[in-house]
């Protein structure tokens, strides 16, 4: 009783997982010098993601009787579908469609548009789609929660001309009042518990991207956190030249091997390969931190790490 009562008390919660294309773009562009394309999305998916980070700090100081799920990728009836932020709450559950959008933006015949006139997907339409699948979803696990949907707009700096007279379409200063509404009376029961836990369970991770750039054509070494230079081996530590930051040697290295993977998932990360990529890292430290820090698999020269 005491474990299930505690269980209670704290917020189950789904933490934000950057983008994967993100974090590859990331590990690329120190190997690498991106193209024009890939400096785009780089910076498109850089904006979405500081505004899932804001609207996650928005959410932090909503009541304690509520459970906090983000960054939900699931599948109802071979349709995947992706939710921002999902809040359960003893009355409802909420669903938020965050865009970071900035500037002035013109809502026109039910089309969303720039300022210069061009038409853009209408978030509202991505919305409804969520959340039908999500009522689909639910009913096929046997609950029957409302489902109150919207989409936010956190940009300090966003303006929506024409903007609808629209419940489902939230902007920052109308977002105190919002959280106010969210305080109402109410207790979460097991049943609020057990949905969590089966949606964290549903959760599809994104899936490994495919990079058409050979490993022979990235620039191998270890790189600096914080200026993204390569680094020269200094004893037990890493330094850096043109920031004149030391590391330890275990961190770097997790750090290239976690970029390897993530870029090669269909390759093998070997002491082999560990070393190629690596460079500067002795064999003594990437066998530590492949020992230490990732599973081992096969025997003899199969011997592989995940």
């Amino acid at each position: 009783m005491k474990k299930h009562t505690e269980r209670m008390m704290h917020l189950i919660r789904k933490k934000r997982d950057r983008p994967v294309q993100l974090k590859i773009l990331h590990a690329l562009e120190k190997r690498r010098t991106l193209t024009e394309e890939d400096l785009l999305q780089k910076s498109r998916l850089e904006k979405g993601w500081e505004g899932e980070q804001l609207f996650d700090r928005m959410t932090g100081t909503v009541s304690k009787e509520t459970l906090q799920l983000h960054d939900l990728r699931l599948n109802c009836r071979s349709s995947i579908f992706q939710l921002d932020t999902l809040l359960i709450r003893p009355d409802a559950i909420y669903l938020y469609e965050v865009k970071y959008y900035s500037g002035d933006f013109l809502y026109e015949d039910g089309d969303f548009k720039l300022s210069g006139g061009k038409v853009i997907l209408n978030p509202m339409h991505q919305l409804m789609r969520a959340r039908t699948l999500l009522h689909q979803l639910l009913e096929e696990h046997g609950y029957s929660f409302p489902v109150r949907a919207y989409v936010v707009f956190p940009h300090p700096h966003f303006f929506l001309y024409h903007a609808p007279v629209n419940d489902s379409f939230l902007f920052l200063p109308q977002w105190k009042n919002h959280l106010t509404s969210l305080s109402a009376p109410g207790s979460l029961m097991d049943t609020h518990h057990k949905l969590a836990d089966l949606l964290c369970h549903l959760h599809k991770k994104e899936p490994p991207a495919q990079q058409e750039v050979p490993c022979r054509d990235l620039h191998k070494n270890l790189f600096c956190p914080d200026c993204a230079g390569p680094v020269r081996r200094q004893s037990r530590t890493f330094f850096c030249p043109d920031c004149s930051s030391l590391y330890p040697a275990d961190r770097l290295i997790y750090e290239a091997l976690e970029d390897f993977l993530l870029l090669f998932p269909e390759v093998r990360l070997t002491l082999s390969s560990a070393r190629d990529w690596c460079r500067v890292a002795s064999d003594k430290q990437l066998r530590r931190v492949l020992s230490r820090r990732f599973n081992e698999k096969g025997k003899g020269r199969g011997v592989h790490y995940v």
